[in-house]
């Protein structure tokens, strides 16, 4: 598990995710809420960003290439689109704990965990410090900063978000290039 930091005026990701929702402050995303029922908000928030994704699939694709391919001597393939994921504050998990390897994928590949909103706590990510030790804890991320780990094999998922703050966050996994040796 590793956290590395990439430059967000370069890959501007919040900013194109504000503009397409519409919401001014993503962590003040469940005040618009409404009359919505939450888990439909958040299915309709992710489908907007997926919807949108073209918008910077090309920023996407450049994130790869510069930020993530070099730490893991290139990549062999890479899942595109990633995955949208919003937890409003105040929402049960919107991911179980899981392996990704139980759910068909590869044991080799890596996640990338990108986060448009500073993370800590109820709101985050909570993953065990090796595989099968089920000491979950929750990654402490700010806005800038990504995180790349063994999601194939190690159990990971999320929480209620009893903060104040809504997450948005988008993920992906990669094979690596020595994938292509096995």
């Amino acid at each position: 598990m590793a956290i590395y930091t990439y430059c967000t005026q370069e890959f501007g990701f919040r900013r194109w995710a504000v503009d397409l929702l519409s919401i001014g402050c993503l962590e003040s995303a469940h005040l618009r809420l409404l009359d919505r029922p939450r888990r439909e908000y958040e299915e309709l928030l992710c489908a907007r960003l997926l919807e949108g994704f073209d918008a910077v699939s090309s920023l996407f694709t450049s994130f790869v290439d510069t930020q993530i391919s070099p730490r893991l001597g290139g990549i062999f393939k890479c899942q595109n689109p990633p995955v949208f994921r919003v937890q409003l504050s105040g929402s049960e998990s919107i991911s179980q704990i899981h392996r990704d390897r139980d759910h068909g994928l590869s044991p080799e590949a890596v996640n990338i965990w990108v986060p448009l909103t500073d993370t800590s706590g109820a709101n985050s990510l909570w993953i065990e410090s090796a595989e099968g030790a089920g000491d979950f804890k929750p990654v402490t991320l700010r806005y800038g900063e990504y995180l790349q780990f063994d999601g194939a094999n190690l159990a990971h998922g999320s929480v209620r978000n009893t903060t104040e703050i809504s997450r948005v966050s988008f993920d992906f996994r990669v094979l690596p290039q020595y994938f292509t040796a096995i």
